[in-house]
């Protein structure tokens, strides 16, 4: 079959130049020992996206969850679940690679507070925990960077220090200050902590759309004052609310918002019909189409070009003056000048803020006074035990790395997030760490 396929066996002295696999070597090229170790070892297929289809991929005809079964057979080789990404049409990469053994050093950067049992996680791999100052000098040699202080911009200028890095996990959903040109064009795989702040996030929000309907805020004042003064409030079942972000923290909101009687209105990267629990996710282009009827703007999305400014003057304008913004994605979402402009002249009636575009928010800031505002500090997610949560996610992670199983949260480079559902591990490979299968546009982010 390998034959017909124009490849001789064994598979590792003939490898697809196409898909860049073996690198510099041509087809035909000896084995490069130096890189990948003794070919008698074993070995697993890996593919991931490229730019080029893969010709041996192309030949096989691998369908969207194809098994590369051309491969069963060839002597000390095994097979994972390959993935030809026919409606995103980037193609595969052919690679052969050990499966990993325990021996990895593990690199730690933290501000202070270490994850509590790290040394039993890690072991027996050499750990190395080091502040911002530190971390270059942690990096050589180091295969696995766990970021746990995700609020550090140090691993970029400490990134030429990383002459063995293959897998960074960041102990949060956003991936912004670690997604730099280095990191996202090189062969490290990045994974993050989806799923560990969905159900706090949702319910921090739908707290701020209860304290802005029911003028909580305005109620502590009056206390503080201790004047006893009725007044009416605003219901919140039927209300508008528009989600921006349709991964798992934007669906989270949306679940729990519509449990509290809102008719709320999903926005992803693009338009999908038949949604089991929304029906329509409209695509980012409709949002100025739902701007003027929401109530509650809420934004849950991933922070990247595409996002970033997406909340001006102009998207501003086309709400209502009743109408509130909540925003616990990235700061740089929202136009900070052109958002206190609106509130300062009653255009929007409240914003709630638990992200900003410089943090910590400046105390010389207009947010801190300005009417209708409420400004919390980046703490939508964190609920007694999450950093226990991120701990076992990576631990998890870890061992999988370990033992050549897929990853989980494995973030698209080119999108900026996880395209894929966490629950079901078809497996793509990448440069000896296997990684799950994609689906599209499910981006989150904390």
């Amino acid at each position: 079959m390998l034959r017909n396929l124009g490849i001789q066996q064994p598979l590792w002295a003939r490898v697809c130049r196409s898909c860049r696999a073996c690198g510099t070597h041509a087809p035909g090229a000896p084995w490069p020992a130096e890189r990948f170790g003794d070919p008698s070892t074993r070995f697993a297929v890996r593919v991931t996206a490229l730019q080029h289809y893969c010709r041996l991929c192309s030949r096989a005809n691998c369908d969207r969850r194809g098994l590369l079964t051309i491969i069963r057979g060839v002597p000390s080789v095994s097979t994972s679940p390959g993935l030809l990404p026919c409606s995103h049409p980037r193609s595969v990469r052919l690679s052969v690679s050990p499966v990993h053994n325990a021996g990895s050093i593990v690199a730690v950067l933290h501000s202070g507070d270490l994850p509590t049992g790290l040394e039993e996680i890690t072991s027996p791999a050499t750990l190395r925990t080091v502040t911002a100052d530190e971390l270059s000098s942690a990096l050589p040699g180091a295969d696995v960077l766990l970021v746990w202080d995700f609020l550090s911009d140090a691993v970029r200028p400490a990134w030429p220090a990383a002459d063995a890095l293959r897998w960074v996990h960041t102990a949060s959903a956003g991936v912004d200050r670690v997604a730099f040109p280095e990191l996202l064009e090189s062969e490290v795989v990045l994974t993050n902590s989806r799923g560990v702040f969905d159900v706090p996030m949702a319910e921090y929000v739908l707290g701020l759309v209860l304290a802005f309907a029911k003028d909580l805020p305005g109620t502590l004042r009056r206390q503080d004052r201790r004047r006893w003064e009725h007044r009416e409030t605003e219901r919140v079942a039927g209300r508008s609310a528009v989600v921006v972000g349709s991964g798992p923290i934007g669906r989270a909101v949306g679940r729990v918002l519509a449990a509290a009687g809102l008719r709320v209105e999903l926005v992803g990267r693009v338009e999908r019909d038949g949604d089991p629990e929304f029906g329509t996710v409209h695509a980012a282009g409709a949002l100025d189409g739902l701007l003027p009827v929401a109530d509650f703007l809420v934004l849950a999305a991933p922070l990247t070009e595409q996002t970033r400014g997406m909340i001006d003057a102009a998207a501003l304008a086309r709400m209502k003056p009743t109408a509130r913004l909540i925003n616990v994605s990235r700061g740089p979402l929202v136009v900070t000048e052109d958002l206190i402009a609106a509130l300062a002249d009653g255009r929007l009636a409240g914003a709630a803020l638990d992200v900003f575009e410089s943090e910590p928010l400046a105390e010389s800031s207009p947010l801190w006074e300005l009417a209708g505002v409420i400004v919390s500090p980046h703490m939508s997610g964190d609920v007694l035990g999450w950093r226990d949560e991120l701990a076992a996610l990576f631990a998890d992670n870890l061992d999988r790395y370990r033992s050549g199983r897929p990853l989980r949260n494995v973030v698209d480079k080119a999108r900026g997030y996880v395209t894929t559902d966490s629950a079901t591990p078809d497996s793509v490979t990448t440069d000896s760490v296997t990684t799950e299968t994609a689906t599209p546009d499910s981006g989150s982010t904390a």
